[in-house]
């Protein structure tokens, strides 16, 4: 008897989150300076994002800083934060000019040292992109779902739905790629991940291929979805 869930089939995800991780332990396994390892991390993530708006995504969101990177004390978040500035000026523009992207932020500016916010707000519109019918990227930096959510909490009239409208990103998730071989989302976007399908990759993220990508897509296809059914 076919089995009814698998009608996703024909469907490519539209709503994709990318988890980058592994690039201090690739650094160190490949001998590379980690300013080098994270540059080359960046150039990834544009990559992975020509591939995934090229096969047809509307929205991919990028985790690049959560709220404890930040706040934690590591000896390579200069480096990280290097590697991002660049990101965001040489690289999401040519983006955003090719695939008409609409580019967010989630998360706390004061988080994030100002030269990180200057180089936010020159490719960033303002709101969260509710009903915007370009495709649209989010940029998750200085984030933290207990933050987001805490913000939310004061107006009693939010339903389920809206709340998830009211949010930074506000939609949900079809699936979430996290390499490095951790089997966790290590706080990122719960909420719009509650039906997300979950690729965990064993690898680090600069080896990340475009053809890994357009396999994920491809396996999505065949994943049966049923939202809690």
């Amino acid at each position: 008897m076919p089995n009814a869930i698998m009608d996703s089939k024909d469907v490519i995800p539209k709503y994709i989150g990318i988890i980058p991780d592994g690039n201090r332990r690739w650094a160190k396994q490949n001998n590379i300076e980690l300013a080098e390892a994270y540059w080359l991390a960046m150039q990834k993530i544009a990559s992975c994002l020509v591939t995934l708006f090229k096969r047809g995504a509307s929205s991919v969101c990028v985790y690049l800083l959560s709220k404890d990177n930040v706040l934690r004390a590591r000896d390579d978040l200069d480096a990280v934060i290097t590697a991002e500035i660049r990101l965001l000026r040489e690289l999401i523009p040519p983006l955003r000019t090719t695939y008409l992207l609409r580019t967010y932020h989630a998360g706390n500016p004061s988080l994030l040292s100002p030269e990180y916010v200057a180089a936010l707000n020159e490719i960033c519109e303002s709101g969260n992109g509710r009903g915007d019918p370009f495709p649209r990227l989010y940029l998750c930096a200085g984030y933290d779902p207990y933050e987001e959510i805490e913000q939310c909490c004061n107006d009693i009239t939010l339903t389920p739905r809206r709340l998830i409208e009211t949010l930074s990103v506000p939609l949900e998730l079809d699936a979430v790629i996290r390499t490095g071989g951790d089997i966790r989302i290590s706080g990122f976007l719960p909420l719009q991940s509650k039906y997300a399908e979950f690729f965990f990759e064993p690898y680090y993220f600069p080896d990340i291929s475009e053809d890994r990508i357009t396999a994920i897509i491809d396996e999505f296809k065949f994943r049966g979805r049923r939202f809690g059914k």
